[in-house]
């Protein structure tokens, strides 16, 4: 908070006056104008004046142009929400702005959060993310409010590439559909956030993995001279729970948040962060996401019905890491076929990129453009190929495995008589994960492996082998893949909405099922809820853009037949496979990511 903006309640009350008392007489229509928006009645005040009596007046100019508005939406002194306004804004546009996006947080924003062990830049980072996820869905209800905010957002390619001027071209690029930036950074954050789950976890993540990008870029940052741009924009203190362990009220909330932690990401004398992906964050109390789930019974979504909790896999001993190691030597044929099958027989989608020169097109070629020019006033004959020639290269797939690890994996495969061969079905699809991903990367694919469980519709967990970009070989991935261990049950919708939702945004984006049978949990006692449930969840995903298929590891029995017939229906017959081992994962995961 700003240092007029004490915890004491006495020494709060002192330093704010009623805007009704005249002091802004352009603020006093602003209750009328907030209940027009939202049913929202927040506490209209203001902050005492910036800088101490005595200055010189153009470091209290500088002061007071630093000054944004404060948004406390919790207090013990203050019953309702306040929101203390700087005591020199007159302009009622910026009043407006200011108060329509204080009211945004409290009619769309989520409940304050612990800050963490999260660095400054990633704080500030986590603001302008919340900012934006708050407007989007304020201009969705009232449109209007997009004219009322866009003035005040002139950030372009004229500003800068510092820190400051980056988030505020990416600001404009949130808010405005019609500009786009051409800064990598700006739009690789705008891709990120539409991509991004509309949760804390989901916005935390995204401002992580954005901050370590600015780190590795050795992007300067002063938190200490750090202000929320633009100026109708609060100092986003509200989001943040208190923590005895913070810095004083006196010190900004973009400080850095632990002393013992080290300068922030943007000093260049720090060691790189590792991607988010790789650290080993503990698991959150809430959930990182919620779902709905088909009752078929009323024939209706039941809304924020699972709690999906994602995690970290836990690493296995080092005898079963060296053992799957063994397992890449041991199929090391098998693992060239299955590499040579997915080069030749995967159908090749190409992406446009434009190269070269022609002599008709769509677009001009400047470098060609330029020297036709100058050979004209050479008098000289210019070549006619000023035309930019598209081209076409190969775009990867982006695959998610997805491993059953429910407790009916740990009965015996069929046919295991052979001491070198796996013992239960879990040890089937370890090794089948191990040998998919590592053959989708040799091959030129993306590939991401996670595992599975339920515990009734209150605890789906889904845990984090290995990410896009890590190597399927790499210690840490045979690490936490045999640290899976099967327990609980298997609820497919939920997992799949979820994966559904993590792939949103990727290109020729794929999900594989690994799996030994049909959804089940204890606490669904009817067999067709949870198979319409994940036939809807299939529906969703697909109509996202995100194949869906399955390789299903089925016995000789009746059973398991009987399973296999109840998925193929779930997912359709050309989209699910029986796969007896590993020794069958060529043909079936090709049918697979041909489809």
């Amino acid at each position: 908070m700003p240092p007029s903006l004490t915890s004491a309640g006495s020494a709060r009350c002192v330093a704010i006056a009623s805007l009704h008392s005249g002091a802004q007489p352009a603020a006093r229509h602003l209750p009328p104008y907030v209940r027009a928006l939202w049913d929202v009645a927040p506490h209209f005040a203001r902050l005492a004046p910036a800088g101490p009596h005595g200055q010189v007046e153009s470091t209290q100019s500088d002061a007071a142009g630093r000054q944004r508005p404060v948004l406390v939406t919790r207090s013990a002194v203050l019953p309702t929400p306040t929101l203390y306004l700087p005591v020199h804004w007159q302009q009622p546009t910026l009043l407006r702005a200011a108060v329509a996006h204080a009211c945004a947080h409290l009619a769309h924003g989520n409940v304050p959060l612990q800050r963490g062990k999260l660095k400054p830049i990633q704080l500030a980072l986590l603001g302008v993310l919340e900012d934006a996820r708050v407007e989007a869905r304020a201009i969705a209800e009232l449109p209007g409010l997009r004219a009322l905010w866009l003035p005040w957002h002139p950030a372009g390619v004229d500003t800068g590439n510092s820190f400051e001027a980056l988030l505020q071209r990416v600001q404009r690029s949130l808010l405005d559909p019609q500009y786009t930036d051409p800064h990598p950074w700006v739009r690789k954050a705008c891709t990120m956030y539409h991509a991004a789950l509309e949760t804390p976890e989901g916005m935390r993540q995204t401002a992580s993995l954005l901050g370590n990008d600015l780190g590795q870029m050795r992007m300067p940052f002063n938190a200490q001279l750090y202000v929320v741009e633009p100026a109708y924009r609060d100092d986003n203190s509200h989001l943040w729970l208190s923590d005895p362990q913070a810095p004083p009220a006196v010190q900004p909330l973009n400080a850095p948040s632990d002393t013992q932690e080290g300068p922030a990401q943007g000093d260049s004398s720090t060691p790189l962060p590792q991607p988010i992906e790789q650290q080993a964050e503990a698991a959150a109390a809430r959930p990182t996401a919620v779902y709905g789930e088909w009752d078929r019974l009323i024939s209706r979504m039941r809304p924020r019905w699972c709690q999906v909790f994602e995690e970290d896999a836990p690493e296995g001993t080092p005898q079963a890491c060296h053992a799957l190691g063994l397992t890449l030597a041991r199929h090391a044929a098998l693992l060239a076929r299955l590499k040579r099958v997915l080069q030749q027989g995967l159908p090749r989608t190409r992406a446009p990129v434009a190269c070269g020169r022609a002599a008709e097109g769509e677009y001009f070629h400047l470098n060609a453009l330029v020297k036709a020019v100058a050979d004209q006033r050479m008098h000289r004959q210019p070549d006619p190929h000023i035309y930019l020639q598209p081209m076409r290269t190969s775009q990867p797939m982006h695959v998610l495995v997805l491993l059953d690890a429910s407790v009916s994996t740990l009965r015996a495969a069929a046919g295991c008589a052979s001491p070198e061969s796996p013992e239960t079905l879990l040890d089937i699809l370890r090794e089948s994960s191990l040998l998919a991903a590592t053959a989708l990367e040799r091959a030129g694919h993306g590939c991401a492996v996670q595992a599975f469980a339920s515990n009734t519709r209150h605890q789906v967990r889904v845990q984090r082998i290995k990410g896009f970009a890590e190597p399927a070989e790499s210690p840490h991935t045979l690490a936490r893949l045999a640290g899976i261990q099967g327990e609980w049950s298997t609820r497919l919708g939920a997992v799949l909405r979820h994966a559904g939702a993590q792939l949103r945004g990727y290109p020729r984006a794929h999900v594989v099922l690994l799996t030994d049978g049909q959804a089940h949990d204890v606490d669904v006692h009817d067999t067709r809820y949870l198979a319409a449930d994940l036939t809807h969840a299939v529906q969703e995903v697909r109509r996202a853009g995100i194949a869906v298929s399955c390789l299903n590891v089925a016995g000789n029995d009746a059973a398991s037949m009987a399973e296999h017939r109840a998925m193929q229906r779930a997912l359709g017959v050309f989209s699910c496979f029986a796969m007896r081992g590993p020794a069958d994962l060529p043909h079936q995961l090709l049918s697979c990511l041909a489809r």
